[in-house]
């Protein structure tokens, strides 16, 4: 209030108390931290105009004394600025909205550390989905190509059988020579025939006479030849 006398802008803010609004306190702050002061300092004149000898020394003197007034008010800014500092450092309030800013910082830095370790994790475990998907997928991609080659090799050895079998029928047929079919043809029976095919053959083939083995055997070769020129044309 002393110090406020001197202060250009009227009224001046008062301190306050410590349930004074955070805002207002900070315009209590503000006005002082840019105090501007119309006060004078006449004692702080080292030359009495009146003792000048002449004009021009008049002019140095006034000079000289502007130079000491401003020293002088920078004296008196810088003791203004001491006591606005120290009661902004020792202000409760003040202090008060500091811890409440730092924890507020720790706090965020917490959250944000911990939302980076979450994301971490969600990533680390969407990883870890994924590669015992692909490990999953592997596995019953091994176990369908396991299961292909058994059905494959299956197959094979179904075929064998139905081939051995389908010679073992067409051998009396070949033998008598009175058909006019050779080993070639059961061969190229065999070769040409699938599986289905193959076995319903020999299925049919079962049981009857030479005769009917050749002209079921006939039939089939002349069904094999048709086939093969309908997917040449």
């Amino acid at each position: 209030m002393r110090n406020g006398r001197w202060s250009v802008n009227q009224p001046i803010p008062f301190l306050g108390d410590d349930a004074t609004p955070i805002e207002e306190v900070d315009k209590f702050y503000n006005f002082w931290y840019n105090f501007k002061s119309w006060r004078e300092f006449p004692d702080d004149d080292e030359y009495d105009l009146e003792q000048a000898e002449s004009r021009e020394h008049k002019r140095w003197m006034e000079r000289q004394n502007i130079k000491l007034q401003e020293k002088a008010k920078k004296v008196e800014y810088a003791r203004v600025r001491t006591l606005v500092d120290n009661a902004y450092k020792k202000d409760p309030r003040i202090q008060r909205r500091k811890e409440e800013e730092k924890a507020e910082k720790q706090r965020r830095k917490e959250a944000k550390y911990l939302a980076k370790k979450i994301q971490e994790e969600e990533a680390a475990r969407a990883a870890e989905e994924e590669r015992k998907r692909k490990e999953e997928e592997a596995k019953k991609a091994a176990e369908a190509a396991l299961n292909q080659k058994k059905l494959k090799e299956k197959e094979k050895k179904l075929l064998r059988k139905e081939k051995t079998r389908l010679r073992t029928l067409a051998a009396p047929v070949i033998a008598t020579k009175d058909f006019g079919l050779s080993e070639d043809d059961v061969e190229g029976a065999c070769a040409s025939l699938d599986m289905e095919r193959l076995k319903q053959l020999c299925d049919n083939m079962d049981g009857k006479d030479a005769a009917e083995k050749a002209r079921l055997l006939s039939s089939a070769l002349i069904k094999r030849k048709f086939l093969e020129r309908r997917k040449e044309n």
